[in-house]
């Protein structure tokens, strides 16, 4: 009945309130990962929908959860301004060939102008991988820098020096490097000898700034900052065997892209909020 009625009327949105709503239109469950995201129904009727918490939930002793519906449901009015799904595109190479690293570090090291990314993954407490974007052109892009697979190293010792030597190059040589949580990248960088010289904005600390009560995480900042990512963050998160290893670099390279991207309206937020130089001249 519920299909048929929405089927009928064709909203522009469908707004899902709690995990019951959310399983039942769109047939996966976990409303407090999916919530702002922008989802398409299980029945294939092309109805754009989007999940918040339900308001029991927060009379239920969940105060602080008040401020992020609010922030949902302002995102519903954006959205339901026209009916189809919109998300932002963007290139991403996940098995590069050594040429294909040196020329995007070396581009970064040349326009040092450029605002870029970096993400490094790791498993067993080891550097497995890292990712790093920037714009080219209007789309942002990312490439992924695997370092050990499941199987073995994936370059020979001689190329993986090459690559090392390189980013260490262009973290010198571009100071605009922008990460989420960077004290955790930073440990794993400054073993290979990686230092950069610059960072224009760890987005957790920033954030922290603008809104000191909210969630820190990366999949919290892409719900709250963009409209047109869905959450993520549970893929690729069976890295340990088998043919892992493109699921762990994809979604290493989803990581930089939307940190990229969360950057922007960070800064943008910090304008409008007369904040830009309480965190860009505390972090100097």
């Amino acid at each position: 009945m519920l299909q048929k009625e929405l089927q009928d009327r064709r909203p522009n949105l469908v707004v899902r309130a709690g995990d019951e709503s959310l399983e039942t239109v769109c047939g996966v469950r976990g409303v407090t990962n999916y919530r702002g995201s922008i989802l398409q129904d299980k029945w294939g009727v092309d109805l754009k929908c989007l999940s918040v918490v339900h308001p029991s939930f927060i009379l239920r002793g969940n105060p602080k959860d008040f401020w992020i519906l609010v922030h949902d449901l302002q995102k519903a009015g954006r959205e339901q301004e026209f009916p189809e799904v919109r998300r932002e595109h963007f290139d991403s190479l996940i098995s590069p060939t050594l040429t294909d690293a040196m020329m995007a570090l070396s581009g970064l090291a040349i326009h040092t102008n450029e605002r870029w990314t970096l993400d490094v993954e790791t498993r067993a407490g080891t550097l497995a991988c890292f990712a790093i974007a920037y714009y080219a052109g209007s789309f942002p892009t990312s490439i992924c820098i695997p370092i050990q697979t499941t199987s073995g190293p994936y370059w020979s010792p001689e190329e993986e020096l090459e690559i090392w030597r390189a980013l260490h190059a262009t973290a010198s040589a571009n100071p605009n490097l922008c990460n989420q949580n960077i004290e955790y990248d930073i440990y794993y960088l400054l073993r290979y000898g990686v230092e950069p010289s610059g960072v224009w904005m760890d987005t957790m600390l920033a954030h922290s700034i603008l809104y000191p009560e909210f969630p820190k995480g990366l999949d919290f900042l892409c719900s709250f900052y963009l409209d047109d990512v869905v959450y993520y963050k549970g893929e690729g998160r069976n890295w340990g065997a088998g043919d892992r290893d493109p699921q762990l670099w994809e979604y290493c390279c989803k990581d930089a892209v939307y940190t990229l991207r969360v950057v922007e309206k960070i800064d943008e937020e910090l304008k409008r909020r007369d904040l830009f130089e309480t965190y860009h001249g505390r972090k100097a």
